[in-house]
């Protein structure tokens, strides 16, 4: 099972205890567990599985479709960074850039069924109020190819190399 962006991310927690609609009621996190002094491992995280809740007024449950796996979140395993990022916090889930699907709504503003981003990733499923969802067009976004982005990562290449030559600027090879 590979989280990322070259394949879907999907459930392993959906099963008998889905929600009368089929909106499961289990999701599955992925946490840090400890800091990394060297390689890293399985040994660093945990999945553990949590209670999906029912839907407020103003909130949709999402299904994770796509997630974004930069770089950058090796470094975000580190108790403190030099780059204006957070960390990761060790028993929380981790986080990052994903494209899912509302799988169930109580929010006028999104819609069963509609294509959304967000920073909750690293889980199956997510519980939150529809303004942190960001709806994008379907046909602007066809597949995970589209959503590959490396944005901390090229803000972290140029404040790391800078005893590159002026010249290997000027080829490429920093970018």
């Amino acid at each position: 099972r590979t989280l990322g962006t070259a394949r879907p991310f999907r459930s392993l927690a959906q099963g008998a205890d889905d929600m009368s609609d089929g909106t499961p009621t289990k999701s599955q996190e992925v946490r840090l567990v400890s800091y990394p002094d060297g390689e890293l491992s399985l040994d660093h995280f945990e999945v553990a599985v949590t209670e999906l809740a029912e839907p407020e007024p103003g909130q949709v449950v999402v299904r994770n479709d796509w997630m974004s796996l930069g770089t950058v979140y090796r470094d975000q395993m580190q108790s403190s960074l030099d780059i204006p990022i957070p960390v990761f916090q060790l028993g929380q889930p981790m986080w990052g850039r994903t494209v899912g699907t509302v799988v169930k709504s109580a929010s006028p503003d999104l819609a069963v069924g509609d294509l959304v981003e967000h920073f909750s990733g690293w889980r199956d499923h997510v519980v939150g109020y529809a303004g942190q969802f960001f709806k994008r067009d379907p046909e602007l976004l066809p597949g995970s190819e589209y959503f590959l982005s490396n944005g901390p990562t090229a803000w972290r290449r140029p404040k790391t190399s800078r005893k590159l030559p002026r010249r290997a600027w000027r080829r490429g090879f920093a970018s």
